[in-house]
């Protein structure tokens, strides 16, 4: 940012004088992206890698465990697992495959869901377990080193659970339960491998159900197969938290936010007291999360669970989406929140401390909305709604630890529709469940006030990253090949000052404007461990609808009208571009909120869904030789907080020595504007250009007659 003050102090019979200023931007470097789907593992300086891959979960993509046989007839319990959190590793050379025997502790965490007569029964158990891998030779320093590996022992039990009087796990080759596997190791060329790892797992599963419980009077031993892959945990969303000192971590862990998960459910919903077929679907964010226990404290001793309590307020930050006949509705609320949870015991200094946890007490309303005369959303088993939960935490050897969690929560919202607005007559309760689980906790999105009581568009500095799903490369691709694109959208260049002019499809103004375009592209298998960041020049023209600056909110509807951007003769992409936007019949609707924080700046909640098409020719010689295609999809991007480079922004405040009705003209590079500083304020004092490119910039002043320039800084 760079202010630049104009002080003018009033002399009679002074004739009018033109000042000229320049001024000077430069420009900062911002650091590529580094986020990944898949297994990434670093080197151990042997050039290969430590097995098992530190780092990243196996699950089953498809076929998950089971409990059948001991059930009633046609009903079953599934149980999904993630298989990570390894530690105490012990290797040496040998084995039956002739290469490693890899020996570690590990965690199994399992997601039970019943189905016939037990159909409503969901559980979370953690399992600590005992492992044995063996592993082929492998050439270390190879850039791709494949071999076959064997689960050879896993073993886990529970004993004493409310409805498991005993729950023991056992799997692998040692004990008749064939489980071979196999694992291809890529080099990066960065000091890391992407880890292509898989176990067919023959497991044995038996139990005793426990008096007074879901299973009571039931025992069995079920036999099976599936199959456990490798993957990594996006950074973008891993939620890395400091250790307080005393071999753990506080909770709740204030680096983290929860949201809902897109693998095992989906967002909060309203249904009940709407139209038949409509629903309103609340994208939710929770984070900000503030202890309030004794002394400011988080945590007490206690719970339902034997461990602590820990007590807070914290934010919903939801986005709102009606369909049906509130198709359009679209808004963004903050709802502050009373929280309390419950966590099991653990034992801190343990490397892995895996434990139960639930959500006690959540509860938040909201009055006097324009659309809703309340809302609220509660929450929490002392509610009559369980929420249970797992938490692991691993340390991560540097002062912090990986924190996994998640709640299994059930909900219910109220709502009465506020006169007038969208939902006038309309009032219901629905009661429903979701799953929140942990990322990375965001920085809200804040932008400047301009001067005329609202922000530019597009908002800085601010970027645009798509936070979950991200953009794909699939047609074109041998089969079953993706390459996943993890990307943002910054430096936002306008074409014309203030990127804003009057018009488009909405009825408010249009943004005409570059910006860069970050891309890592990742993929696996076939493509030999496709790692690539690429920058595409975007060429952007986005619309929105009226809004009224000076309002504390500002609430309209967005459109990305047109995105398109090329590269050519990369080593890899002959030809590599990407189109969007509803002028490109590829429909791409958003929505932005506006908050004025009363300090000069606005909060900024922003979303595109974008629909776009991705076009690619392979460049002779490179890992896509011979492969050329076009893939259409759509994926949500949403603005957040850049913090990598200072915004390209440049103020001019006018200050004069007396105050009167005189008008000061400005012209230049940053286009021509008049300020004024009298009480009344027709005109503002200060003229804020947003969203420069770096470079030199020349603005003059106008001095009428009587005044004259007493300095600038």
């Amino acid at each position: 940012m760079i202010e630049s003050k104009h002080i003018l102090k009033r002399k009679q019979n002074v004739p009018s004088v033109l000042m000229v200023m320049a001024l000077t931007i430069f420009g900062w470097a911002t650091p590529g992206l580094a986020s990944h789907r898949t297994c990434v593992v670093t080197d151990n300086s042997t050039g290969t890698i430590d097995i098992p891959p530190a780092g990243c979960d196996y699950t089953s993509p498809q076929e998950v465990f089971m409990i059948i046989d001991g059930l009633p007839a046609g009903t079953r319990i599934e149980l999904i697992p993630t298989f990570s959190a390894f530690h105490s590793r012990f290797v040496e050379d040998g084995g039956n495959l002739g290469g490693q025997r890899e020996v570690f502790d590990a965690v199994m965490v399992l997601e039970l869901v019943g189905t016939g007569e037990l159909n409503g029964f969901r559980r979370v158990l953690s399992l600590q377990t005992s492992n044995e891998w063996q592993s082929a030779p492998r050439t270390p320093g190879d850039p791709v080193q494949n071999f076959d590996t064997d689960f050879t022992q896993l073993q886990g039990a529970l004993f004493g659970d409310p409805d498991f009087a005993q729950l023991q796990l056992t799997a692998g080759t040692a004990f008749g339960l064939f489980s071979p596997g196999h694992a291809s190791l890529r080099d990066r060329g960065d000091g890391t491998f992407y880890v292509d790892s898989f176990f067919d797992v023959s497991y044995q599963i038996d139990f005793v159900g426990a008096p007074g419980g879901a299973l009571d009077g039931l025992s069995g031993s079920t036999t099976g197969t599936t199959r456990l892959e490798a993957q990594g945990i996006p950074v973008n969303r891993r939620c890395i938290e400091p250790d307080n000192g005393s071999g753990t971590i506080t909770l709740p862990p204030a680096q983290c936010s929860h949201t809902t998960s897109n693998i095992f459910s989906s967002d909060f919903f309203i249904i009940d007291g709407l139209p038949p077929g409509t629903t309103i679907e609340l994208e939710p964010l929770h984070y900000q999360f503030i202890c309030t226990g004794a002394g400011g404290s988080c945590s007490s001793p206690g719970g339902n669970l034997g461990g602590e309590r820990e007590v807070f307020d914290s934010t919903l930050r939801l986005y709102l989406k009606g369909t049906g006949a509130l198709a359009g509705f679209r808004r963004t609320l903050r709802m502050p929140l009373t929280v309390a949870t419950d966590s099991g015991p653990r034992t801190p200094g343990d490397p892995v401390q895996a434990f139960v946890t639930e959500l006690a007490d959540m509860q938040g309303t909201l009055t006097g909305d324009p659309d809703f005369a309340s809302l609220s959303i509660t929450a929490g088993s002392s509610n009559g709604l369980p929420g249970p939960g797992q938490t692991t935490l691993q340390d991560l050897g540097n002062g912090t630890f990986q924190v996994d969690s998640f709640f299994d929560i059930n909900y219910r919202i109220d709502f009465e529709g506020a006169p007038g607005g969208s939902l006038d007559g309309m009032s219901g309760s629905t009661t429903t469940a979701t799953r929140l689980d942990t990322r990375r906790a965001i920085a809200d999105a804040v932008a400047q006030d301009i001067g005329t009581g609202t922000t530019t568009l597009p908002p800085e500095p601010v970027e645009y990253t798509d936070p979950e799903d991200g953009f794909r490369i699939i047609n074109g691709l041998p089969p079953g090949i993706t390459i996943n694109i993890d990307s943002a959208q910054f430096n936002f260049f306008c074409v014309t000052p203030g990127c804003g002019q009057s018009g488009g499809a909405l009825g408010g103004d249009m943004e005409v404007f570059n910006a860069t375009f970050d891309l890592v592209l990742t993929s696996i298998f076939t493509l030999g461990g496709f790692n690539r960041t690429i920058q595409i020049p975007l060429s952007i023209e986005t619309h929105s609808a009226p809004r009224t600056p000076g309002d504390a909110v500002q609430r309209f509807n967005t459109d990305l009208f047109s995105m398109q951007g090329q590269i050519n003769g990369d080593p890899d992409f002959d030809q590599l571009s990407i189109t969007a936007g509803s002028n490109n019949s590829m429909p791409s609707p958003g929505y932005t909120t506006l908050t004025d924080q009363g300090n000069g700046t606005f909060l900024v909640d922003s979303f595109f869904d974008i629909s776009y098409q991705i076009d690619f020719v392979g460049a002779p010689g490179g890992q896509l030789d011979g492969l050329s295609g076009s893939t259409q999809d759509s994926t949500r991007v949403e603005a957040s907080q850049r913090n990598a480079a200072p915004p390209h922004n440049v103020t001019i405040v006018l200050a004069t020595t007396f105050s009167d009705a005189t008008d000061f003209d400005f012209s230049g590079d940053l286009g021509d504007f008049t300020l004024d500083d009298n009480a009344d304020m027709t005109l503002s004092n200060r003229r804020l250009v947003n969203n420069l490119p770096a470079g030199s910039y020349t603005v003059s002043q106008a001095v009428p007659s009587g005044w004259s320039l007493a300095g600038w800084y």
